[in-house]
C-alpha cells in the first residue's frame, strides 16, 4: 500500500522556491493542515442552571484568540536532546516536543530487506560494502574516520569469499548471517543465508532489517521488511535508545516531511545504522517523498540517487505497528497509526512551530 502523500497547491510551491528550508516547510504543512483538519461543529452540552460563571485566566492561554477572534499560531518550545555529526551534512539537532522526537537532515536510500538488495557477485540495487565493512584488529573499520575504508572492505569480502567465510573478516549488518558472533550490530563470522526456492529471489543473500515480519518464517526474505514495497526510515542504535523507539519486533510510526516536492507521508522505524548516517529511507519511501532512487551503473541496477535537500523526520516511539507478509496491509497500519498521532499531537502547525524553533 502506498504512503499517504499530502499535496501542496501551485501558490504554496512559489513560496517553497522563494524561501529557506523552515518556511517552506511552513508553507507546505500550513497547507496541509488547512486541507485536512477536521472541524468540530458541535459545542459540548451545558446545564444552564448549575453552569459556573467563567473564571478569568491569571496568564496567557496558549492558542488563545487575540484581540481579532483568530487563535494564535501552534507554539513550539522543543527541546533539543542530541546533535549528531551527520556525514556530507554537518551537526543536526535532534529535538523532543511532547511524545515526538524529529530531526531535519538529508535522504540516503536504504535497500535492505529488498530481495534484491545484496547478490554475492555484487550486482544487487546495494554495493557489497553497503552491507558490511572489514573486521581488523578486533574491530569494525567503519566509514566515520576511515577514508580508506572502502578498499579495506572489498580487499576483506575478496578474502572472506577465498575461505569460503572461514574465520571473521567482515562485519556484516546488511545480510543474515548463520552463526558467527555479535560485534556491536554487526556479526563476525558464521555463513550469509541464501534466498531459497520459496524466496523471491533465489541465490541472493538474504537481505535483513533490524525489524521483522510477524507471520513469516525464520531465515527467509520474507521475515524483513521489503524496502522496495513499505515506507520506512532508519534511526542511529544510539538515539533508538535514548528516545525509547522500537526497531524489531514492533516498529515506531513517523511522519516524513519534503519541502522541495511539497509531500508528507507516514512511515515507519525498520531499521538502525550509525549515527554519522542519520538520514536514511527505503525505496519505497523516497519515492512517496518524490523522488527514484534508482539509477543504472556499469549496466547494473543500484538503489543510489539520494535526496540531498532538506527532509524532516518525526518520530512518535511509543506508537507502533506489528509487521505483518500482507505488505497492503502492513503499509495501511502504518498510515493509520503514523496519522493518529501526528494529529493528536498537533499536526502541521506543530510541526512546523517546532521546526523553526529547533533551527534557531
Amino acid at each position: 500500500m502506498a504512503a499517504r502523500i499530502s499535496p501542496i497547491g501551485g501558490d504554496i510551491m512559489e513560496l517553497i522556491k522563494a524561501a529557506g528550508a523552515a518556511a517552506a516547510l511552513f508553507a507546505l504543512l500550513l497547507a496541509a493542515a488547512c486541507q485536512s483538519a477536521p472541524v468540530d461543529d458541535a459545542a459540548d452540552p451545558v446545564d444552564t442552571a448549575e453552569a459556573a460563571p467563567p473564571v478569568e485566566p491569571d496568564g496567557p492561554v496558549e492558542n488563545a484568540p487575540d484581540e481579532t477572534g483568530e487563535a494564535a499560531p501552534v507554539a513550539c518550545a522543543p527541546e533539543i536532546i542530541r546533535t549528531v555529526s551527520v556525514i556530507d551534512r554537518g551537526d543536526v539537532r535532534v529535538w523532543r516536543s511532547g511524545p515526538a522526537v524529529g530531526f531535519t537532515s538529508h535522504m540516503f536510500v536504504n535497500a535492505d530487506g529488498a530481495p534484491d538488495a545484496y547478490r554475492p557477485d555484487g550486482s544487487g540495487l546495494s554495493f557489497t560494502c553497503d552491507g558490511l565493512v572489514a573486521f581488523e584488529s578486533g574491530r569494525c573499520v567503519f566509514p566515520s574516520g576511515n577514508p580508506d575504508w572502502q578498499p579495506r572492505c572489498n580487499a576483506a569480502y575478496a578474502r572472506a569469499l577465498a575461505a569460503d567465510w572461514d574465520g571473521e573478516h567482515v562485519c556484516v549488518f546488511g545480510f543474515e548471517m548463520a552463526g558467527g558472533r555479535r560485534v556491536g550490530t554487526a556479526t563476525v563470522g558464521g555463513r550469509p543465508l541464501i534466498q531459497g526456492a520459496d524466496d523471491p529471489r533465489p541465490g541472493n543473500y538474504v537481505s535483513a532489517t533490524a525489524m521483522r515480519v510477524k507471520d513469516a518464517p525464520p531465515q527467509t526474505q520474507r521475515r524483513y521488511v521489503d524496502s522496495r514495497r513499505i515506507p520506512f526510515f532508519v534511526l542511529p542504535g544510539a538515539l533508538r535508545t535514548q528516545i525509547g523507539a522500537s526497531v524489531g519486533a514492533r516498529g515506531s510510526v513517523g511522519i516524513v516531511a519534503r519541502a522541495q516536492s511539497g509531500r508528507t507521508v507516514s512511515a515507519v522505524a525498520a531499521d538502525l545504522g550509525p549515527s554519522w548516517q542519520l538520514g536514511e529511507g527505503s525505496i519505497a519511501l523516497h519515492r512517496a517523498v518524490g523522488s527514484d532512487p534508482m539509477i543504472v551503473r556499469d549496466g547494473v541496477e543500484r538503489a543510489k540517487r539520494n535526496i540531498l535537500d532538506d527532509v524532516t523526520y518525526v518520530v512518535f516511539p511509543d506508537v507502533t505497528v506489528e509487521g505483518v507478509v500482507d505488505a497492503d496491509a502492513f503499509g495501511g497500519a502504518i498510515d493509520a497509526a503514523a496519522q493518529n498521532a501526528f494529529a493528536a499531537w498537533g499536526g502541521a502547525e506543530k510541526l512546523n512551530a517546532c521546526v523553526v524553533a529547533a533551527s534557531r
